[in-house]
């Protein structure tokens, strides 16, 4: 691979992600770039921030590259980059350009002051990108380019699609609550935080009408202006998303959120139902602030389901372990997070197909994570067991790497 061979032995990288690992780091039996256990089990580390994140690449089933991935280390939140490394560093590169970029991934790290670097074209790793990308797309780094159209143009080329989508979603749901509301204001309005004050947040229009007048006379502002949100945009964007995958929380949120507000309910029990089977480590909750119902079940879109009486379409012994509160005879004492995770390994070992079964384990991992870092020397090595036998050793080597990792650091036997 050509990044490899050039770009990552230099170390010539700018922007956020400036530190590529290199190629022998990379080669080593327990690469010191893997977070074993925080990190998905087929994410590859290629290059880092200078902060814990990683762009990452993603083994798939045909043992290639089938996207790239930003980790975020703070949380395990995932957002997907683009289909290569020269797709993922040229998004970087325009991060600034991007609506929505503001508010980071999840809980915002504080940047070190960045040196002015020079025109975008003089960075090797951009002029390294362009060559793998359609001829168009170098027309957005000329200085003559209007930087409002930069969106429209790489997603035009088919550049990090995911990712602009989901900036593009940010920006026509922000409004003046998140920008304005403060935890004093919040108190004064005796406003939880974490639910009431999230949920505004999210979706203005959720405010009783009594919160929504106190605003607005001491914002002084009509509550038409500071509730203002772009739904049909949002829609649009985030149905191109789930028209191209599945596996995307965040999008099959927004569309049963964006369905229930106009009265469909059948819709928004479709989209929540998908939803709520995507890995919860793809929600961008704190994004999105989606993450007001976190008290009641382990994800946003079971809590929906709940709401609009329709959990009996999830399999109930599933919903039952995602339900924060409850203590199912099967739990033992343990917390929900344990509860789900061997609601996955029982499916994995009652099924003879080996991809399958590779499926079923990482989800027990990875779908909403686990309470102790120790679990995962046990999925891990399952993981690659199942991999092996499906013919995916690209998979099994990497799971393996993972687990060599985490019992090196971790010291377990």
């Amino acid at each position: 691979m050509q990044w490899f061979d050039q770009l990552a032995p230099e170390g010539m990288c700018d922007g956020e992600f400036c530190e590529p690992a290199h190629p022998e780091v990379l080669l080593d039996a327990t690469p010191e770039v893997i977070w074993p256990g925080l990190m998905p089990p087929d994410l590859l580390p290629v290059v880092g921030n200078a902060l814990g994140d990683w762009l990452c690449a993603r083994v798939g089933a045909d043992n290639t590259i089938a996207e790239v991935v930003y980790w975020y280390h703070g949380g395990g939140d995932c957002l997907p980059y683009g289909n290569s490394i020269a797709e993922a560093m040229v998004y970087d590169a325009l991060a600034t350009r991007f609506p929505g970029r503001a508010r980071s991934l999840a809980i915002p790290a504080q940047l070190p002051p960045q040196p002015v670097r020079g025109p975008l074209l003089d960075r090797p790793a951009i002029r390294w990108a362009l060559q793998h990308l359609p001829p168009a797309v170098a027309e957005v780094f000329e200085p003559d380019f209007p930087v409002p159209h930069t969106a429209a143009r790489l997603l035009q080329c088919g550049v990090a699609q995911i990712a602009i989508r989901c900036d593009l979603v940010l920006a026509a749901l922000d409004n003046e609550v998140r920008r304005r509301m403060t935890p004093p204001l919040a108190a004064l309005l005796d406003a939880r935080w974490e639910q009431d004050v999230v949920q505004w947040m999210f979706d203005p229009s959720s405010m009783p009408p009594a919160v929504a007048q106190r605003l607005a006379e001491h914002w002084q502002l009509p509550p038409q202006q500071w509730q203002q949100q772009d739904w049909e945009l949002a829609v649009e964007h985030c149905q191109r998303v789930a028209d191209s995958r599945s596996d995307l929380a965040w999008a099959h949120d927004i569309l049963g959120w964006a369905a229930q507000r106009k009265g469909d309910r059948q819709e928004a029990i479709d989209h929540y139902r998908r939803g709520a089977l995507a890995s919860l480590f793809t929600d961008q909750a704190v994004r999105f602030r989606t993450h007001f119902d976190s008290d009641r079940y382990g994800k946003f879109a079971v809590a929906r389901l709940a709401d609009l009486e329709a959990l009996t379409l999830l399999d109930p012994a599933y919903v039952q372990t995602l339900a924060v509160h409850a203590s199912p005879v099967d739990r033992e004492a343990t917390g929900w997070r344990e509860s789900v995770c061997r609601y996955w390994l029982r499916k994995a070992h009652t099924t003879a197909a080996a991809a399958e079964r590779y499926q079923y384990i990482y989800r027990a991992g990875w779908d909403v994570g686990c309470d102790s870092i120790r679990c995962y020397e046990h999925l891990l090595t399952e993981l690659a067991v199942a991999a092996e036998a499906a013919g995916q050793s690209a998979r099994a080597q990497l799971a393996r790497a993972h687990r060599d990792c985490l019992r090196g650091r971790y010291l377990i036997d």
